[in-house]
Order: C-alpha cells, then sequence, then structure tokens
C-alpha cells in the first residue's frame, strides 16, 4: 500500500481533520489490521488540536509501525500522541522480547527482518516516508522489557495552511 500511494499527489489522498481526530482514526485503522490486540491509546495537546493534511503515505508508515509492535506484543500496545507547538511526537510501546543489539543497529535497513515472512522494507518505507516529512523514528528497549518506537515529526510540513 505504501509503495502504491507513494506516487500519489498528496491533494489527492489527504484529508483535512484535526490532529486529536487523526490519531483516534488512526488507533481505529490499527484496530481493524489487529482486532485482537488491546490497544490503549493516549493523546496529549492543546486543543482545540491543530488541523493537518492527513496523507495516506504517512497514515500507512504510522499503521505499519503499529503492526509491528503488535506482531512482538500480541497481546497489548501502548500509544501516547503528544503534540506541542510545532512538533509531534508518538511513541508505540510493545512489551515484546525487545531489540538484541544488533537488530537496534540494523533496524530500519531495507531487507533486513527478524520475522520468517516478509521482505524486511516496512520499517524501512515507514521510516522514509517520515524522513519525507522531515521526522525520525527512533527504536530502543523499554525498561521492564519490550521496545518503544519514538516518532517525532515537525507539525509544519503537516499543517492546513491558512
Amino acid at each position: 500500500n505504501m509503495l502504491a500511494a507513494a506516487g500519489q499527489g498528496r491533494a489527492e489522498e489527504a484529508a483535512a481533520l484535526p490532529l486529536n481526530h487523526y490519531f483516534d482514526d488512526l488507533l481505529e485503522k490499527g484496530q481493524l489490521v489487529r482486532p485482537g490486540v488491546a490497544m490503549e491509546a493516549e493523546w496529549q495537546g492543546a486543543l482545540p488540536a491543530p488541523r493537518i493534511i492527513a496523507d495516506q503515505t504517512l497514515t500507512q508508515a504510522l499503521i505499519n509501525l503499529l503492526n509491528n509492535a503488535a506482531d512482538a506484543s500480541p497481546h497489548s500496545v501502548e500509544i501516547l500522541g503528544h503534540w506541542q507547538d510545532n512538533e509531534l511526537q508518538m511513541e508505540i510501546r510493545d512489551r515484546g522480547p525487545g531489540l538484541a543489539p544488533e537488530v537496534q543497529q540494523r533496524a530500519g535497513q531495507p531487507f533486513f527482518t527478524t520475522k520468517g515472512h516478509g521482505f524486511g522494507i516496512g520499517l524501512f518505507l515507514a521510516n522514509a516516508t517520515i524522513e519525507r516529512f522531515g521526522g525520525k523514528v527512533l527504536l530502543t528497549n523499554r525498561e521492564g522489557g519490550g521496545a518503544l518506537t519514538r516518532i517525532s515529526l515537525p507539525l509544519t510540513k503537516l499543517l492546513i495552511k491558512p
């Protein structure tokens, strides 16, 4: 889906909505992909939330990251979305086995996977999409076990221009 959508114009596949509603829609789509995984979410930020362009490729990248967390932690995943000033932060927290040192070093490289299936390009494409918006993805281990995927995005490329 991400490859197919990458060539389409932003205006064709985008919708404008408040950031907190975008997060709600993202969570709903994540639950549709993984209905058996409890996804607990919390959104924090000043209201009314800024209105953003909900780009399809960005949404697909974030759903891919949620799906990766659900693969590692099939019972539950925690999501925290926070916006402040011109910055959006999102954390996806799982309670899977965490990241081995080699995985931490190579995660996001094309054709690297720890799964028995797939091509190893999902995280690579998600990271490339987020970087296209000026953002970053950081994967670390959580205290107490599991992995933490931290996404930071400048809101300037997502905001509706007046």
